[in-house]
């Protein structure tokens, strides 16, 4: 069985039809188009009495079949509509040589030199070409190839010389569901199993096909729900090397609606690199991602290839004209601010949100594949705000832009200095402390912590002028005049009450700390700066021990004598 078909699952699956690749693409605009049909069962599979008067089902399309062909006469009109090398019995050398080239071939494939195998298959096909077992082979290597297509012409090949050939039903199966044709696939393997009710590999198979195509369509219908973290679970094992189209656009747009740009736009790359360059969805899926990264040249180039592929399609018209919009806006207000043209950068961020109505929604209740160049715009906005000391603004874009994309840092930026701005140093303090947290060595949150911080302690600090009741600029002599009066007032021993004895021991231990500190010319001159007692001690016994280590600094005479 091929990679990421699980073998789980009730046998008997019936799901809605769900939108496709290009349809869901469409919904992010705001088009809902017809289902999307071909991942999903058209009907139940046929009875037994059906698959054994239909066999051309297992073979590829061919007008010359009559249609009331029955396995018996399966082989006869295949030899008679066939080239005559078909119809001639090989002989014993041919079909001896052609045996020793499957050998050879099975021992290529098994190495990992899968053209080889091909080739070497090819070439026993030829000796003789009436073995399904060759054509089943080869098809097994087509697939480990990437070839699928070439896989189910193989295996239809295989089956058409022999119906009851399980292995080439199960590859026929497999190769279905790498192209993404599940309805196919499951139906296909359900008519080998109809025909050989006993073999319980074939019905393992079958279990396994339908659990996959019902996982597949519950993905799709999450998307379409937006509900993307319950699609990429239901993908899950299915996303892998040989993922189809529809499973890796709709695991795309689960990326995108989650937020997660790069995931979306690499999945969607790789359907248009190695299944289909034209994919209309996969190039408007990577538009939008493009889009929302703001990578405005590469949104509007993938358009110009849709609209190229599809001139009249309303949709990717639309999208090219509103993104060449919301482009020009954004730049004009981006350039004002490098001019500090503040209030044109406003006005400029408003009128691209405005452009997009989807970019203004409510940041909980919106479409998360709309996060990140709503929180550019908005994180822009709150900065020219906070230019404009528009700070309660400025908070409030801020707070929108980091519900649209919590780690965009400049919406962390403009909050810390607006509330620095507004005095608010404890929030400051605070939420930078978190900040810092995550990005320890980030120099700017650093200095706006040590402001914060600065002011905190700035405000803690006892006033040491209203202790002592005098004026910023009041003399040395004053000050010290002042603390005797203090002094002989809050003196603990003029007062009996313990109470009041403790309130006295208190604003006498601070009348002691103030003449300390006013007292001294460098200790009050880093008082009026703002700092408290402990950074004044710090900062002063820093000055002391550089004066003993180099003497000289605070000395008028040099070396060679008095200058």
């Amino acid at each position: 069985m091929s990679a990421g078909v699980a073998v789980a699952g009730p046998a008997e699956v019936q799901v809605p039809a769900v939108e496709s690749g290009m349809q869901m693409g469409r919904r992010v605009l705001g088009v809902v188009l017809p289902p999307y049909r071909h991942c999903l069962p058209h009907q139940p599979p046929p009875p037994l009495s059906v698959l054994l008067s239909s066999p051309s089902l297992f073979l590829p399309s061919n007008p010359s079949v009559p249609p009331n062909l029955t396995p018996t006469t399966l082989l006869t009109h295949h030899a008679s509509t066939t080239p005559d090398k078909w119809s001639e019995s090989p002989s014993s050398s041919s079909l001896s040589t052609s045996q020793a080239l499957n050998e050879q071939a099975n021992l290529k494939f098994t190495h990992g030199l899968h053209k080889e195998a091909i080739q070497l298959y090819s070439k026993a096909i030829s000796l003789a070409p009436q073995v399904a077992k060759y054509y089943s082979n080869r098809g097994a290597a087509w697939l480990t190839s990437g070839a699928a297509k070439e896989c189910v012409q193989d295996c239809r090949r295989a089956i058409g010389l022999d119906p009851k050939y399980k292995r080439a039903h199960i590859r026929l199966s497999q190769a279905l569901c790498v192209q993404g044709q599940y309805a196919a696939a499951v139906h296909a393997i359900s008519m080998a199993s109809s025909a050989m009710p006993e073999d319980n590999e074939l019905s393992a198979e079958r279990e396994a096909m339908v659990e996959v195509q019902g996982r597949v369509a519950e993905a799709m219908r999450a998307v379409q729900d937006r509900h993307p973290s319950t699609a990429l679970a239901l993908l899950g094992d299915l996303l892998n090397a040989r993922s189809p189209p529809c499973v890796l656009t709709c695991a795309a747009h689960a990326h995108a609606q989650a937020g997660r740009l790069d995931q979306a736009l690499s999945l969607g790359r790789r359907v248009l690199q190695h299944h289909d360059i034209s994919d209309t969805g996969a190039l408007l899926l990577c538009a939008q991602a493009l889009y929302l990264k703001a990578d405005w040249d590469q949104s509007l180039k993938h358009l110009r290839q849709l609209l190229k592929l599809s001139p009249d399609d309303s949709t990717a018209s639309a999208a090219f004209k509103k993104i060449r919009r919301v482009q020009s806006l954004v730049e004009s207000a981006s350039s004002a601010m490098f001019r500090r043209e503040f209030e044109a950068a406003v006005e400029g961020f408003t009128a691209a949100l405005d452009q997009d109505p989807e970019l203004k929604e409510d940041p909980v209740a919106s479409s998360q594949a709309h996060k990140p160049l709503s929180a550019l715009i908005y994180s822009e906005r709150a900065t020219a705000l906070l230019r404009l000391k528009r700070y309660e603004e400025c908070l409030g874009d801020a707070r929108v832009a980091l519900l649209f994309q919590s780690e965009c840092r400049s919406a962390h930026l403009a909050r810390a200095s607006a509330l620095l701005a507004l005095e608010r140093f404890e929030e400051a303090e605070k939420y930078l402390k978190a900040l810092l947290d995550w990005q320890p060595e980030d120099k700017m949150w650093q200095q706006k912590m040590q402001k914060a911080q600065f002011e905190v302690r700035k405000r803690k600090r006892p006033d040491y002028y209203a202790v002592f009741g005098v004026p910023k600029l009041a003399s040395a002599m004053e000050v010290k005049a002042a603390y005797k009066q203090r002094a002989m007032e809050w003196h603990p021993d003029k007062h009996d009450s313990d109470e009041l004895k403790e309130r006295a021991e208190e604003q006498f231990k601070l009348l002691g700390e103030g003449l300390e500190i006013l007292s001294s010319e460098m200790k009050r001159s880093l008082y009026d700066e703002g700092y408290d007692k402990e950074a004044i001690e710090e900062r002063y016994q820093a000055a002391q021990r550089a004066s003993r280590e180099d003497p000289k600094r605070n000395s008028k005479c040099g070396g060679g004598g008095c200058c």
